[in-house]
Parts: C-alpha cells; sequence; structure tokens
C-alpha cells in the first residue's frame, strides 16, 4: 500500500494504481481523435472503482454542461467515438 498523503480519498493500494495505468493506457491507445472520450469512461470507471460518490469535471462546466460525472453518458457527448 503506498500511502495517500492527502488525508482524503481511498487510500493508493497496488490494484488501484493498476487499475488506474490500465486505464491511462486505453487512453494512450485510442488515438488523439478519441482520447476525451476514453478519458471520461475512465474517469466513470476509477469513480465505480474507488466508490466515490461523483467526479466534477472543469471542461464540461466551462461548456455549459453538466459538470458531475455520474449523470454523464460519455457516448452521448462524443457520438464519434462511440461508433467507431
Amino acid at each position: 500500500t503506498v500511502a495517500n498523503s492527502c488525508g482524503s480519498g481511498p487510500p493508493v493500494t497496488e490494484p488501484l494504481a493498476d487499475f488506474a495505468l490500465h486505464q491511462l493506457l486505453t487512453i494512450a491507445r485510442r488515438g488523439e481523435q478519441c482520447e476525451v472520450y476514453e478519458a471520461c469512461k475512465a474517469v466513470k470507471a476509477l469513480t465505480a472503482f474507488t466508490e466515490m460518490r461523483e467526479a466534477f469535471n472543469k471542461n464540461l462546466h466551462s461548456l455549459g454542461i453538466s459538470p458531475f460525472m455520474s449523470g454523464t453518458k460519455c457516448e452521448e457527448l462524443f457520438p464519434q467515438c462511440f461508433f467507431m
């Protein structure tokens, strides 16, 4: 187990680090055009994996879209990537 210096949130464990690395590799493999779609899915997967209730996306907020990831449907935001 790696110590979490922030004091809040889940401890960073080896399974969590492995899961996060897998998500990053998936984003990188997808290519530049759809990496934001993969990043959207990764954030949702990480919040589920860590049992966090919510994640906030500043970019969605700046676009006037609901920034709360729990209600975000990545496929609707990036339909060009969902059907690839």
